[in-house]
Parts: C-alpha cells; sequence; structure tokens
C-alpha cells in the first residue's frame, strides 16, 4: 500500500463479491509480482520520504502513535513490499521480518536494504510460516491485511504473537470504498457500494483484495482473542496530497475517514 505493500484503490476497484472461500494467493501473487516495478517507480518517492508514514497520505505515525517504541522488539511486517518500513524499523533496533508474497516485492527490498539487514520471507498472510509466540509486533500498512481473507490472516497473525504483543495495521475505511465511483474512476461524496455487501473486491485477473465493516472487523479481531486498544482515523491537513487515488472534492479525507488504523493486543 502507501508503504510500498499493497492498496486496495491502486487498480480500480471491481465488482464485489460476496465469497468468503476465494484462494486469492497465486492471482494476488502474479498481480504484484507484475506490477511491482511500476508500483516502486512510481510511489517510493512518496513511501521512502521519511521512516514510520502512514497511508495514502503520508501521514506520521509521530502523529498518531500507533506503534510506539520498537527498539530491541520482535517485528513481523505482513507485506513489506520494498521494505520502507521495514527498513525504518531495523535502523531503529528492531529485529524485523519482511514478509511478502511476491518475489518481485521482495528482490525490490533486498535491493533497497542498505547497511542494516533483516531477514525477508517469501509467504501469504493467511497462512504465516512462523512458530507461534514468535514476535512482539505484527503489523502492516495496506499489505497483508488488505490482500488476504482477514477472516484467515487476523488469527495467523494472533498466533504469532507473544503474549502481550500488539497487531496494528492501516487498511482502507468502507466509507473510501463505498465511495468509489467506478465510472468515473474517483472517491467522490456519493455512496455508490452497498456498505454491507463489502467483502472480496476482484482486482482484475483474478486477484483479490478484501473490505470489512466496521462490525465484521471488532468481530474478526475479537474472535481471533485480540482486545482492541484504539481505532485511529487518519485525518490528513487540508491540501495534503493523495498519491494512489483522486477523490472529489480533494480535501475528502479531511472531512470522512478515507483509512482505519487498528491498534490492539494479545493478552
Amino acid at each position: 500500500g502507501p508503504t510500498g505493500h499493497a492498496l486496495v484503490a491502486l487498480t480500480a476497484p471491481g465488482t464485489r463479491c460476496w465469497s468468503r472461500r476465494v484462494d486469492s494467493i497465486p492471482a494476488n501473487r502474479r498481480l504484484w509480482n507484475r506490477i511491482s516495478s511500476a508500483y516502486q517507480r512510481e510511489h517510493d518517492p512518496q513511501i521512502g520520504a521519511g521512516p514510520r508514514l502512514w497511508g495514502m497520505y503520508s501521514i506520521p505515525d509521530a502523529h498518531l502513535r500507533a506503534l510506539g517504541d520498537v527498539t530491541g522488539k520482535r517485528v513481523l511486517e505482513l507485506g513489506c513490499g520494498a521494505g520502507q518500513w521495514s527498513r525504518a524499523l531495523a535502523a531503529e533496533g528492531a529485529t524485523v521480518v519482511g514478509l511478502d508474497l511476491s518475489e518481485a516485492q521482495l528482490a525490490a527490498a533486498a535491493g533497497a536494504m542498505g547497511a542494516v539487514r533483516y531477514p525477508l520471507v517469501q509467504g501469504a498472510a493467511e497462512q504465516l510460516p512462523f512458530a507461534a509466540d514468535s514476535f512482539d509486533l505484527v503489523f502492516c500498512d495496506f499489505g497483508g491485511l488488505s490482500w488476504a481473507p482477514p477472516h484467515l490472516a487476523v488469527p495467523q497473525a494472533a498466533r504469532v504473537l507473544r503474549r502481550g504483543g500488539r497487531l496494528v495495521f492501516n487498511v482502507a475505511s468502507p466509507w473510501f470504498e463505498a465511495c468509489y465511483d467506478e465510472s468515473a474512476g474517483r472517491v467522490t461524496t456519493t455512496l455508490r457500494q452497498d456498505y454491507f455487501g463489502l467483502d472480496t473486491i476482484a482486482e482484475g485477473d483474478g486477484a483479490t483484495s478484501y473490505q470489512l465493516t466496521y462490525g465484521d472487523w471488532v468481530r474478526v479481531l475479537r474472535g481471533a482473542g485480540l482486545v482492541i486498544d484504539d481505532l485511529i482515523e487518519p485525518r490528513p491537513e487540508r491540501r495534503t496530497p493523495n498519491g494512489y487515488n483522486e477523490t472529489d472534492p480533494p480535501d475528502w479525507a479531511h472531512r470522512w475517514p478515507a483509512e482505519l488504523l487498528w491498534v490492539t493486543h494479545k493478552p
């Protein structure tokens, strides 16, 4: 997503589907292998502009205070893309693992790694290849929890967290998705999609991204045994550019929530 991982609205959202049993791993892997180079070329200047920048509007974590101090923490990024977040957290003293479905994205991360080395793992958020109780923090910014079925990926994240560990992730708001005008290719002030129909979004060639209602997110998180500590709705200042989507009006996300930044922990 906006931090080099995945973005629900990277491609114009397609036909909404009701099925929750889509195996989207092969098609999503093909999609990100195909678009990785163009995606990084277009978005890395924004994503990599500074450390810890969240979402479509590059809002600093210093302002949102979602992650906290990561020094000495074991951290897993779900959908690391070219590693902009992982690179920054490793430089802060975290023991980071970057996971991504796409070989091309992992190659971009390896090429940009720099002095502080950290492991890169190919894998899917819904099938994490790690032992239970492996991490202090699992996080993503439009990564694995936008491109994997949340009812599968959230329990996996909870499994690999130690007690007291945190799952923190940023995804598109259902408001943003429900107001997406497919024909115009932009987000407007008119409700276009059924809120209760948000589930799977066809991204072309069989690729699928995922969107939940507020209530479904609460049920998935609580069902995985996680405690919800906060729901931050990142609010950009007026005239802050969106590097991914056109919105009408331009200050749409200053007026309505475009993103949901969930902060949870495993008791």
